[in-house]
């Protein structure tokens, strides 16, 4: 699956004062590659830690030009900067997100997705929040997708409204009840005139989607969508792009 355009950061609505933020999304292999920037914007030594997890919030090590691991010590000047980049060779793709932790919150950071065809996408850290906000469009070509670091198992309620302020739907999400389907292979498909998103996978943890044909969906789809989507969580949760 390939990423094109641009990602953002969802707009905390309550943000918490904290020492650490998140990045809630990765990819590592499969023609992605990580560039994570981290900088210490005090007049004091800052030292820490970044910790790097799967989709299932297991330390999953990666492979960074330092070396592979799970875990990186911070340890940065006043005003100083350091630059971490992954090798993109991990098989299969791995996903997941990245916590960094701080003796202070005068960091900040950035996460570059750099893709085979030499496209970059950033998109910046969010710390924890219950409740978020996020510009959302849909296309013919384009659409708007979402990554949630959820480190509970509160229920997530999503919802959807249109430029007018109109709630057009909504959302529960109960993870501490969720089993998602594994190792999920859709391939060789045709599809014709069928409009709408195409192929998507739901329910499942990932999906490898390949080889499929579209036919007739840009005609037979030609509304334009845009509003913007709301997060209410019942805990701590972190989210972005």
């Amino acid at each position: 699956m390939k990423l094109t355009g641009f990602l953002m950061s969802l707009m905390l609505v309550s943000p918490a004062e904290a020492k650490s933020f998140f990045f809630p999304h990765y990819a590592d292999g499969n023609g992605f590659a990580m560039k994570l920037v981290i900088s210490n914007h005090s007049e004091s030594h800052a030292s820490g830690w970044l910790s790097v997890f799967d989709s299932y919030g297991r330390i999953s090590p990666l492979p960074f030009d330092v070396g592979e691991t799970g875990r990186v010590e911070l340890d940065l000047a006043p005003h100083a900067t350091l630059t971490l980049a992954t090798r993109g060779t991990s098989t299969p793709i791995r996903t997941g997100y990245i916590e960094v932790n701080a003796d202070q919150d005068a960091l900040s950071g950035l996460a570059i997705f750099k893709y085979a065809d030499g496209m970059e996408a950033g998109t910046f850290p969010i710390s924890a929040g219950r409740e978020f906000s996020l510009f959302v469009e849909r296309t013919p070509s384009l659409d708007t997708g979402l990554a949630i670091c959820a480190l509970s198992p509160a229920a997530i309620l999503l919802k959807l409204f249109d430029l007018n302020g109109i709630i057009g739907s909504s959302a529960y999400w109960p993870r501490d009840k969720w089993n998602p389907s594994l190792n999920v292979v859709i391939r060789g498909n045709l599809l014709e005139d069928g409009g709408g998103d195409g192929i998507v996978p739901i329910g499942c943890d990932g999906a490898l989607v390949e080889r499929n044909t579209l036919r007739g969906g840009a005609t037979a789809c030609r509304r334009l969508r845009r509003g913007h989507l709301a997060l209410e969580l019942r805990q701590h949760h972190r989210a972005v792009q």
